[in-house]
């Protein structure tokens, strides 16, 4: 793990001139017609808390900002740079985020506030270019990248000597840099691994601002006698940089905080419902043969686990929970990844199962084969027979009534000139879907993670300037920080099992207190129902804004 950096040299603080000068340059950005036509308006809360980063980093300390999902922390990031090129011209600015969406939308935001900036990106459209690379480098006063973009072009040399002229990092979603300990995603362990490799190469003297919605720094729990993963999360970060936390008042941004009205559609299906039934049967069967294989292990850890157990390398060692709830170590063979590979499969079949199944459903009781989205044939024990006696080999995407209701909201929804997103697990949903949503004579358009970036952007443009527009999206192209403001609503085709991500997806489209938006979840079966209403159960607990409401959907 990389070492706590030393303060920086102390710089001279604002004058009142410059918070002068400061303020109106955020007055004259939230009265132009960029603000107006995606619905910014100027929050105090946001200009102070920007100035205050500066403060904190002309003091030659960090900082780090902890506020709900939809409050505006990008906005936040974008005036603290605007604001550290005001009073030093000479500056550079480097801003990362996570993902390859979050870079098309803080550079989209970043082009308005800082427009007297030279404000760039690196894109994997680049990566495979190193003079586009180097020359983007260069040029740039404010850049936007991944790390591992970055990191890439540190391997190959194109960027060693320009990466010690940034003298400020502002990190988006900061906590997901930080892995607390081996039970951690092997997606947040990359991170991890590529954001020490950055800083490694980062100037001593550079300061930074991280900002996340779950960083903890500002926690007001008593000491407990057991320390939670989010307390262990806040304790690493203090030693990885030891930021001021900046404080908001919870006043100040009552009115923008994140609200949510679920409206649960439970769907029945009886086809729907035998498949389902076959399902838990076989998943429980692959179980126990996991269970002779490497002993017993708790299944609620493997089924947490088991999608990123089955990628990486063979014969890698890793922590998994025993039956008996004890960590420890087991070495992933290539039997054993297969396993857990098997297990995945139909963990996912429950989410989409009458719309991913295609040709040959079955000919006899205990032997059901179904192809799946990838057409490849698995099998269900004692499930019925189902048939499909279509000759070509081809994917089919098999009407169910989870279909039917997600084409009643957006029928209903679009007649009342509404916008929405309508969130989706695979690409192969997302196709499928298609061209039954376009009986509805929408707009549609789609976000996925194989668009380029300048798709992207166009896509998202396009549906905030339509009247009654279809966003499809990937939940993986959603992320974490995507803000959609401009949709009415919000559609899941499936419950989401975390309701860290849940709650993240959902505030995309930015439903407050002040100004709520419906979100729509539709479930089949017992199970997503369960699933649903424990996500509300858990968010609730947590002091979220939740209201939850069912129709059942025969």
């Amino acid at each position: 793990m990389h070492q706590s950096r030393k303060p920086a040299k102390r710089l001279s603080s604002p004058t009142p001139k410059d918070t002068r000068a400061l303020w109106a340059t955020a007055n004259a950005l939230f009265a132009n017609d960029v603000a107006r036509e995606r619905a910014y308006t100027l929050r105090k809360y946001q200009i102070e808390a920007a100035l205050r980063a500066i403060e904190i980093a002309l003091a030659g300390q960090n900082s780090g900002i902890e506020l709900p999902t939809g409050t505006g922390k990008t906005l936040i990031a974008c005036l603290v740079a605007a604001f550290w090129k005001q009073l030093r011209p000479a500056s550079r600015v480097l801003l990362i985020v996570p993902s390859r969406t979050l870079v098309v939308q803080h550079f989209d935001v970043a082009r308005w506030i800082a427009q007297a900036l030279t404000v760039d990106r690196l894109t994997d459209d680049q990566s495979g270019d190193p003079g586009a690379l180097r020359g983007t480098l260069l040029r740039s006063d404010l850049l936007v990248s991944t790390p591992g973009i970055l990191a890439g072009a540190l391997a190959r040399g194109v960027a060693d000597e320009v990466i010690a002229s940034f003298d400020l990092v502002i990190v988006d979603e900061f906590d997901q840099f930080v892995v607390v300990d081996e039970n951690e995603w092997e997606s947040a362990a990359r991170y991890a691994e590529l954001w020490q490799r950055l800083v490694r190469e980062l100037p001593p003297a550079a300061r930074y601002l991280v900002k996340s919605a779950t960083l903890g720094l500002a926690s007001q729990e008593p000491k407990r006698r057991f320390i939670t993963k989010a307390q262990r999360r806040s304790d690493l970060i203090g030693k990885l940089l030891n930021p001021v936390a900046i404080t908001v008042p919870e006043q100040s941004y009552a009115a923008v905080v994140p609200f949510k009205p679920i409206q649960m559609s439970r769907v029945h299906d009886g086809n729907v419902a035998v498949l389902l039934e076959a399902v838990e049967v076989s998943k429980g069967k692959a179980h126990l043969r996991l269970d002779e294989t490497i002993g017993p292990v708790d299944y609620r850890d493997v089924e947490r686990r088991a999608p990123q157990l089955c990628e990486g390398a063979v014969n890698r060692s890793v922590q998994i929970r025993s039956g008996a709830g004890a960590m420890r170590s087991i070495v992933i063979s290539a039997p054993v990844r297969k396993a857990f590979c098997g297990i995945t499969k139909l963990m996912m079949m429950p989410q989409h199962i009458l719309e991913d199944l295609a040709k040959d459903l079955g000919a006899d009781f205990g032997n059901c084969k179904i192809k799946t989205r990838r057409n490849e044939v698995a099998y269900l024990e004692n499930a019925p027979i189902l048939r499909d006696d279509r000759a070509d080999d081809h994917f089919h995407f098999l009407r169910g009534r989870k279909t039917d209701a997600l084409q009643a909201i957006v029928a209903a929804r679009g007649k009342a000139k509404e916008r929405g997103v309508i969130f989706l697990r695979t690409i192969t949903l997302l196709e499928g879907l298609k061209p039954i949503l376009a009986t509805a004579r929408l707009p549609l358009f789609e976000l996925t993670g194989e668009k380029t970036d300048q798709e992207r952007k166009v896509a998202i443009d396009r549906f905030r300037k339509s009247t009654n527009g279809l966003l499809l999206i990937t939940r993986t192209t959603g992320g974490r920080g995507l803000d959609l403001p401009f949709a009415h609503y919000a559609v899941f085709y499936s419950p989401k099992s975390d309701p860290v991500t849940m709650w993240q997806e959902m505030s995309r489209i930015r439903s407050t207190v002040s100004a709520p938006k419906d979100v729509h979840v539709l479930c089949y079966g017992d199970r997503e129902v369960l699933v649903l209403q424990q996500v509300v159960s858990e968010l609730l607990a947590q002091n979220r804004r939740v209201t939850y409401s069912v129709l059942d959907v025969l």
